[in-house]
Parts: C-alpha cells; structure tokens; sequence
C-alpha cells in the first residue's frame, strides 16, 4: 500500500472509538475480544495471541432543552502471549489506552443537531510515562434528521499524537428503511446491517476497522543491538491495525441492558515499529496472518436510542 494510503488507515483507526460513537455514546459498555493464535512473520517457531478488553462509559447532563454535556471515560487494553518464545526474545505483554472525553451535543432547529467532542489520554505499555505517550482528539459533526427512521451527519476529527497533526473527514449514516431492519456506519470506520427481532433480539453483520498507537518504554524491547548501534533506528512506539468482518448477537436483557457476540475472521493485521520521527523502522512493518475473532460485551444504552 502507498504511504498516503496507510495514513489514512492510522488516522481511521486511531479515532474509531471516537468518531463512532460521537452521536449517542452509550452510559456504559463493557466489550472482549479474541484472536487466535498465529505465527510471527520473521520469527522461527514462535507465535502470538492477542485477546483486547475495552470499558467506555459516560455521564448525560442536561444542560436545558436539548443540550446536552457528555463527560466519559474509555480504556482499552491489549494482552499479548507467546509460544515458542527463545529466552532472549524482549516480549510486550500488556498495551493500554485510556482517554478522558467531554462531549457537548445540541439541536440547532428542528431537525439539526451538531456535536463537539474533545479526549485527551495516553497510550503506551506504561513501563514509564513521558509526553511521548499523550494524545488529543477533537471531533466536530453536524446531522440532519427529517424523522427517526433516518439521520445523516458530516464531520472530521483531528488527532495529534506523537508531534504529528492528523486530520480525517467523517460520514456518519443511520437508516432504517423498513421497521425491522437498521443500517448504520461511519465512513471510513465502521459499518453494520442490523435485523430487529422484536425489541430483544437483534442479529446483524458488520465490518471494522480498529487499531491504535502504543508508546513502548519498556528498556529490553526497545534496546536491541540494532537500536544500539544506530540510534535513530531505535524502537519508540507501535501501530497496529486490524480490519474485521462478521456477524453479529444482541439480547435485550432487562430494560436498555443488552449482552452481544459476535465472531468473524480478521481480513487484516498489520503491525508496524516506529521511531520517534514516526517512520517505519527498517523491517518494522510486519502483516499478520489472518485469524477468527470473537467479540463479547455489555451495553448499558441510552434511553430511545
């Protein structure tokens, strides 16, 4: 792929759980994933599994009519695995995320709304923390509804991380064009197909995309004899990119509690070591094999969403 092109992806992912859920976050999702084991590309015998957890919640207050504050919290962790690991491979066990976010949304007439949403955290293996592994997001998104059976948005975010200014325009779409059957994405991240059995169950299909950047502090990972030898080739932080497909089950629970899972192959893995220039260090950029993921969680939603 070209270089524009992979910044594109890495902007994408960087701001999925940003963008995706700007409209209406739920007060409460707790989610978990695992991908099956594979080998790593360059390394004889050994394999890896990652298995990634996520919490997002978040506060409505009324602020009056129909403007709303929205302060949250989300953390997202990655555990990593190994087999056939020689002794002295330096392995990454653990990665986080976590982003403090305030979301202000309001109707502007009738049938506009717009939405401004701001996060600041840090993302890293939290070995040490420095300024290298803060990060800030800003999202803007105005939509139109002429009824509940349809709203379309337009917006960008801009993501500032590692010294590096990132913008990326948004399409947010949701429709539902018979009673019983939703259609909702956000353009380049996410999308999904949904059947409405009823008001518990829910069966769907979905395709996304995923991934982030991780500061990498632990000393043994990143001082290896070629770091050693040349120091702008020395290891500073890690992206990992990952798009997946698959199918998709909602219970409704009690009230707006729903329990989902879901399950579908990895169509594809990449991930890349970068320095502190943010370039792909030589022979940093690695694609994983594919792989099956499953996905489970709970959704505490919002009232009348």
């Amino acid at each position: 792929m070209r270089p524009r092109l992979w910044t594109l992806l890495w902007l994408a992912t960087l701001l999925a759980p940003l963008a995706a859920r700007a409209q209406l976050p739920p007060l409460l999702r707790l989610g978990a994933q695992y991908v099956g084991g594979s080998d790593v590309p360059g390394q004889s015998s050994l394999r890896a599994q990652v298995s990634s957890y996520d919490v997002n919640a978040s506060i409505p207050v009324a602020l009056g009519g129909s403007t709303y504050l929205l302060p949250g919290f989300t953390y997202h962790a990655e555990s990593v695995s190994y087999e056939g690991a020689p002794a002295e491979f330096a392995q990454i066990r653990a990665l986080h995320a976590l982003d403090g976010t305030l979301l202000l949304t309001t109707a502007i007439a009738d049938r506009w709304r717009v939405s401004i949403r701001g996060a600041v955290g840090l993302a890293g293996d939290l070995a040490a923390i420095d300024s290298g592994a803060l990060r800030f997001n800003a999202m803007a998104m105005g939509s139109y509804s002429p009824g509940p059976w349809f709203v379309v948005g337009v917006g960008a975010s801009v993501g500032i991380a590692f010294g590096e200014l990132r913008p990326i325009p948004l399409l947010y779409l949701k429709w539902r064009p018979v009673r019983a059957l939703r259609i909702e994405a956000t353009v380049p991240i996410a999308a999904e197909v949904t059947a409405l059995l009823g008001d518990r169950f829910e069966l769907g299909a979905f395709s996304d995309l995923s991934g982030n950047d991780y500061a990498i502090r632990n000393a043994a990972v990143r001082q290896d004899a070629t770091c050693i030898a040349r120091s702008a080739e020395c290891l500073d932080h890690l992206s990992t990119f990952v798009v997946t497909v698959g199918a998709v089950a909602r219970l409704r629970l009690f009230s707006t509690v729903w329990l989902s899972v879901s399950g579908g192959p990895t169509l594809w893995r990449r991930f890349e070591r970068k320095g502190q220039d943010s370039r792909v260090l030589p022979g940093g950029g690695r694609d994983l094999p594919g792989e099956f993921a499953i996905r489970s969680g709970i959704v505490w939603r919002l009232p009348g969403t």
